[in-house]
């Protein structure tokens, strides 16, 4: 549940002005989602993964949350100046 509430905290803040911290705070935030899909990668490759409804739910929550990453960061209405999350994604992801 928790990937779904920072899909929704991104996409409506993507929808307004955002300050420079807001950009820090999403970019912190997206940076542990982005965690989590690495970790979410791993467990699907064991083999009592296979078919774990816990990791369908999980995976649906990711795709809500790109949904509105995408429309706040990188879609043709995302605001434009939104260096610092990338610079703090690049920090915190590599």
């Amino acid at each position: 549940w928790m990937v779904y509430i920072v899909g929704a905290v991104v996409g409506a803040r993507g929808t307004s002005r955002s300050s420079d911290e807001h950009e820090l705070l999403d970019g912190d935030l997206c940076a542990r989602v982005f965690q989590t899909i690495q970790w979410l990668e791993m467990r699907q490759t064991l083999p009592s993964a296979a078919g774990s409804a816990t990791l369908q739910r999980l995976e649906l929550a990711v795709l809500y949350f790109f949904q509105y990453f995408r429309k706040a960061y990188i879609g043709e209405q995302a605001n434009v100046a939104s260096t610092h999350l990338f610079a703090r994604l690049a920090e915190r992801c590599g």
